[in-house]
């Protein structure tokens, strides 16, 4: 959020400087009425700040918007595990399981929620530590079968 902001202010920095450079080039007579406007080719270059400084100001917009988004998900893919944990543990405190097997069953689900947990976490951190410029990809092959195999245990 703090880097939309940046973004922001670079923006409006630079509409200010085409204003300021569009006000600079009027000359002004003596009689404080604008005596001549500048040419047709210092027009298209304050056209061209304006429609770059639009261009910035949308995509500043829309890296919001993303932002807004990934949080949103996030947040949903953090909520299920946790909720799962919560709910596992909730069975076995309450004592409504039949045998010691399936309590340890449910401590293992309760497990893997957790493990999985941990790994969204980690992804989350590296992910900002990437944003923030402290980390770099660290790009391996990987196991795609066992990876998939994951995927589909969610």
């Amino acid at each position: 959020m703090i880097s939309i902001n940046w973004v922001y202010l670079v923006a409006g920095i630079a509409l200010g400087m085409g204003f300021r450079s569009l006000f600079a080039r009027l000359k002004v007579s003596s009689n404080s009425s604008v005596a001549s406007v500048v040419d047709k080719q210092d027009m298209s270059t304050l056209e061209q700040q304006i429609k770059q400084t639009q261009l910035a100001y949308d995509m500043a917009q829309e890296m919001g918007q993303f932002k807004a988004g990934f949080l949103a998900r996030t947040t949903h893919e953090l909520r299920s595990p946790i909720s799962q944990l919560i709910s596992l543990h909730q069975l076995i405190l309450s004592d409504l399981c039949e045998n010691p097997a399936e309590e340890r069953e449910f401590i293992a689900q309760a497990h893997n929620s957790a493990n999985k947990l941990m790994k969204l976490i980690d992804e989350i951190l590296k992910i900002a530590r990437i944003e923030h410029g402290t980390n770099k990809l660290d790009i391996q092959p990987l196991q795609l079968a066992q990876q998939l195999q994951e995927i589909y245990q969610l």
